[in-house]
């Protein structure tokens, strides 16, 4: 008996219905029903049928991004590593300036890319790329959240490298007010705060392993899937 592949229809009926579920599970009043076992199993639909395969799939991988960033919301700080490693993977190529409605981790995660895009080519566009998805993390993410010192200081770096390539001192001047501020939101006993105080500004970094995810502005993926426009 042979396998019979997915069709277009089982591959359409599998996104629109962990669509909704997602869309109405985060905006309902228990996201952790995002952990049950039935939405787990419309993930894996979505995988299983995705075409040709889930790694070229584009609407497929980024509607299991979600599902993934989702889980990382509703699971404890010490399991939540796992999913938000494998949303990032997932939707990080879909981050582009133009497009700066994506949680902090994953905005981050692509300004690091062209930042260092940016160090390999001398180009300046990938840092200005860099520059504004840097901002909209720092915007995104809550002052109070223990990581917030670190999206700070990958904006510094960045301006203070947008600086050294334009000699603009308005850029700098901005870099070294973005890089106190850094100083003044990184605990004292942060790897990094050494280098902070002295001035040196290093290179940009993905947030940590241990990061936590922060809810997105808009609840449920409608809004982000609709700027998008990727089609079924």
């Amino acid at each position: 008996m042979t396998n019979t592949p997915p069709s277009v229809e089982d591959r359409a009926r599998a996104l629109v219905m962990l669509m909704h579920a997602l869309d109405k599970i985060m905006s309902g009043p228990q996201p952790d029903m995002i952990l049950r076992e039935e939405i787990s199993t419309l993930a894996a639909a979505v995988v299983d049928t995705a075409t040709p395969t889930f790694e070229s799939d584009r609407q497929a991988r980024y509607t299991v991004g979600w599902w993934h960033y989702f889980r990382c919301l509703a699971l404890p700080d010490d399991h939540k590593k796992e999913d938000l490693d494998r949303a990032v993977e997932l939707l990080t190529p879909f981050v582009s300036a133009d497009q700066p409605t994506f949680p902090p981790e994953i905005l981050t995660a692509r300004a690091v890319e062209l930042f260092h895009v940016h160090h390999r080519t001398g180009e300046l566009a990938p840092l200005d790329e860099a520059i504004i998805l840097f901002r909209a993390a720092v915007t995104g993410i809550s002052a109070e959240q223990a990581d917030f010192g670190t999206f700070l200081s990958n904006l510094g770096a960045a301006l203070s490298a947008r600086s050294e390539y334009t000699h603009d001192l308005a850029t700098l001047e901005e870099a070294v007010d973005v890089l106190r501020r850094a100083v003044a939101a990184t605990p004292t006993d942060h790897p990094n705060i050494g280098l902070l105080r002295t001035g040196a500004t290093g290179s940009p970094e993905k947030p940590r392993k241990t990061a936590r995810c922060d809810r997105p502005r808009t609840k449920g993926i409608g809004g982000a899937r609709q700027r998008q426009r990727l089609d079924l």
